[in-house]
């Protein structure tokens, strides 16, 4: 390590590496705990915390070039034998040498390394290397370290890790269900104790037939982490259609959109803040209703299914969607309810029902008056009679 020091201008550190006994073995279980302990001075805290990050880089990528070459002699070792006329070999190797002739001539500007090709292989393979990825940063060191001491795992750091790692060089990135299931799996191996069912849940329908949409730690991370990239305009919001008047609600064979069903899994496990409830109501309002009616959802089942409408403010919601259905209608009853009372009581006149004729009757029949207060009286009964003359239609 004391020649390691010298090239990374650590010289300061060598007295400390040599009294603690750290070498290149333990040098690489360093976190930032230790280095803290051990280094007091902050400049070299920082010069060493980034050498160790650059250390364990570099060690992890000659593991899988090592690995790919392996992988590569063994392959041409195993086909080699195959082959059992040695003028065959020879025909074969000419022709590679010359395919690789030409390929260099025609991508020397695109071509990419051995290793990064391998990498590149290696993230979209039916295998994830969990361990190697937590070796890699000390994030991840502090994870294991933590496990091996505690027997606690701090999930949170371990999926902000993840999705991360996943999201690093694509933000807009599409993680198929597969791949979720891949990492739960892999996380369970890692740490026994840990369930797959916790990071990630793929979307069924339950036995009444609704759907349920995808959830666990791992998704819901990478659904909360694309909001936060739409919001900063890094990746490009999908258009949003908010024509509701002229939707015809039957029609429930055309697929979701991604934010729909992202807002919809939201929504049905989140209650604050309310700015992002509305806006994400706002966004989900066709679909919930279209789902509302077509599956014939009972009121009680709907609000506990979205828990903000049981909040404070969860009737503005219901508000929200009156207006994009109906829209500049939500304040008809008010501005004209001074024609509107008046036909109620004309129209509960000409109806043959008894409770009608009985509220009529003692309530304007025999408390006949022409002052003001004629009109208020009117207003309270077309208030009464109102549910009568229009009551409640089932499914709705």
């Amino acid at each position: 390590m004391e020649e390691k020091l010298n090239q990374w201008d650590l010289a300061d550190l060598i007295p400390i590496f040599t009294e603690h006994k750290i070498d290149e073995e333990s040098f690489a279980l360093l976190n930032e705990t230790y280095i803290e302990k051990l280094v007091p001075a902050v400049g070299l805290q920082l010069k060493l915390k980034r050498r160790l990050q650059e250390y364990l880089e570099k060690d992890s990528i000659e593991i899988l070039a090592d690995t790919a070459s392996t992988n590569n002699t063994f392959l041409t070792s195993s086909y080699e034998a195959s082959i059992t006329d040695k003028s065959d070999v020879i025909t074969i190797e000419s022709k590679l040498v010359e395919e690789q002739s030409s390929s260099r001539t025609s991508n020397t500007s695109g071509s990419t390394s051995t290793v990064d090709n391998f990498l590149q292989t290696f993230q979209e393979s039916n295998t994830y290397d969990l361990k190697g990825l937590l070796n890699c940063s000390n994030e991840g060191i502090k994870i294991l370290k933590h496990y091996e001491i505690h027997n606690e795992l701090k999930r949170k750091l371990l999926v902000d890790l993840i999705i991360n790692r996943e999201l690093r060089d694509n933000p807009d990135k599409r993680i198929p269900g597969e791949r979720f299931l891949l990492i739960a799996e892999s996380i369970c191996k890692v740490f026994p104790v840990e369930s797959p069912r916790t990071y990630f849940i793929p979307g069924y329908r339950d036995y009444k037939g609704k759907n349920i949409s995808a959830h666990g730690q791992l998704w819901n991370k990478y659904i909360n982490t694309r909001t936060i990239y739409r919001n900063l305009n890094i990746i490009p919001k999908p258009k949003n259609k908010n024509s509701f008047s002229n939707i015809d609600f039957k029609r429930s064979d055309e697929p979701l959109d991604d934010i729909i069903l992202e807002s919809i899994c939201w929504l049905q496990k989140n209650i604050h803040p309310w700015i992002k409830v509305e806006e994400f109501w706002k966004v989900t309002c066709t679909s919930r209703l279209k789902t509302y009616i077509n599956e014939k959802t009972e009121i009680h089942a709907y609000f506990k299914l979205y828990p903000c409408l049981g909040e404070p403010l969860g009737y503005s919601l219901l508000l929200l969607d009156f207006e994009h259905t109906y829209p500049n209608k939500a304040n008809l009853l008010f501005t004209e309810w001074p024609l509107i009372y008046k036909n109620l009581i004309n129209l509960s006149r000409r109806k043959k029902c008894p409770i009608l004729e009985a509220i009529i009757k003692k309530h304007l029949d025999q408390n006949y008056s022409e002052d003001e207060n004629r009109r208020y009286i009117e207003e309270n009964v077309a208030f009464i009679i109102f549910p009568l003359l229009f009551p409640n239609i089932k499914g709705y």
